[in-house]
Protein backbone atom coordinates (compact mmCIF):
# COMPACT_ATOMS: atom_id res chain seq x y z
CA UNK A 1 0.00 0.00 0.00
CA UNK A 2 1.41 3.38 -1.01
CA UNK A 3 1.47 6.28 1.40
CA UNK A 4 1.28 9.93 0.38
CA UNK A 5 2.08 12.58 2.99
CA UNK A 6 2.19 16.30 2.16
CA UNK A 7 3.74 18.93 4.41
CA UNK A 8 4.46 22.63 3.82
CA UNK A 9 7.92 22.05 2.42
CA UNK A 10 7.88 18.63 0.77
CA UNK A 11 5.91 15.74 -0.63
CA UNK A 12 6.84 12.28 0.58
CA UNK A 13 5.66 9.25 -1.37
CA UNK A 14 6.58 5.81 -0.13
CA UNK A 15 5.77 2.54 -1.75
CA UNK A 16 7.18 -0.93 -1.13
CA UNK A 17 7.90 -1.36 -4.85
CA UNK A 18 9.78 1.94 -5.30
CA UNK A 19 13.49 2.50 -4.78
CA UNK A 20 15.93 5.27 -5.62
CA UNK A 21 19.35 4.47 -7.02
CA UNK A 22 22.08 7.09 -6.97
CA UNK A 23 24.42 7.49 -9.94
CA UNK A 24 26.88 10.31 -9.32
CA UNK A 25 24.79 13.46 -9.03
CA UNK A 26 21.74 11.89 -10.67
CA UNK A 27 19.03 9.92 -8.94
CA UNK A 28 17.06 7.28 -10.80
CA UNK A 29 13.64 6.28 -9.46
CA UNK A 30 12.88 2.61 -9.99
CA UNK A 31 9.17 1.81 -9.72
CA UNK A 32 7.84 -1.72 -9.66
CA UNK A 33 9.61 -4.96 -10.37
CA UNK A 34 11.68 -4.28 -13.46
CA UNK A 35 13.65 -7.06 -15.10
CA UNK A 36 17.26 -6.02 -15.71
CA UNK A 37 18.23 -5.53 -19.34
CA UNK A 38 21.72 -6.51 -20.52
CA UNK A 39 24.01 -3.61 -21.34
CA UNK A 40 24.60 -3.80 -25.13
CA UNK A 41 28.05 -2.16 -24.91
CA UNK A 42 29.21 -4.57 -22.21
CA UNK A 43 27.80 -7.53 -24.12
CA UNK A 44 29.65 -6.44 -27.27
CA UNK A 45 32.90 -5.98 -25.33
CA UNK A 46 32.57 -9.44 -23.75
CA UNK A 47 32.11 -11.03 -27.17
CA UNK A 48 35.17 -9.19 -28.52
CA UNK A 49 37.24 -10.12 -25.44
CA UNK A 50 36.43 -13.81 -25.87
CA UNK A 51 37.56 -13.59 -29.50
CA UNK A 52 40.82 -11.88 -28.50
CA UNK A 53 41.49 -14.45 -25.78
CA UNK A 54 40.86 -17.25 -28.30
CA UNK A 55 43.32 -15.60 -30.74
CA UNK A 56 45.95 -15.14 -28.02
CA UNK A 57 45.63 -18.81 -27.02
CA UNK A 58 46.09 -19.75 -30.69
CA UNK A 59 49.38 -17.83 -30.78
CA UNK A 60 48.35 -14.64 -32.56
CA UNK A 61 50.49 -11.70 -31.39
CA UNK A 62 48.75 -9.02 -29.35
CA UNK A 63 49.95 -6.23 -31.64
CA UNK A 64 48.56 -8.09 -34.66
CA UNK A 65 45.14 -8.24 -32.99
CA UNK A 66 45.43 -4.54 -32.11
CA UNK A 67 46.28 -3.61 -35.72
CA UNK A 68 43.36 -5.69 -37.02
CA UNK A 69 40.96 -3.97 -34.56
CA UNK A 70 42.53 -0.49 -35.09
CA UNK A 71 43.07 0.04 -31.37
CA UNK A 72 46.20 0.39 -29.18
CA UNK A 73 47.75 -2.75 -27.72
CA UNK A 74 46.93 -1.53 -24.21
CA UNK A 75 43.23 -1.55 -25.11
CA UNK A 76 43.40 -5.24 -26.05
CA UNK A 77 45.57 -6.06 -23.03
CA UNK A 78 43.15 -4.55 -20.53
CA UNK A 79 39.86 -5.56 -22.18
CA UNK A 80 40.86 -9.16 -22.98
CA UNK A 81 40.68 -9.81 -19.24
CA UNK A 82 36.87 -9.53 -19.51
CA UNK A 83 36.90 -12.97 -21.13
CA UNK A 84 37.80 -14.46 -17.75
CA UNK A 85 34.93 -12.99 -15.75
CA UNK A 86 32.67 -15.42 -13.96
CA UNK A 87 29.39 -15.94 -15.83
CA UNK A 88 27.58 -15.74 -12.47
CA UNK A 89 27.98 -11.95 -12.18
Amino acid sequence: MALLRITCTRILYTSPATSIRRRGVEAKVIAGEMAPQPDPHLRSMLIRAHGWARDLKAGVQLMEIARRESVPGAFIRTRAQLAFLSPKI
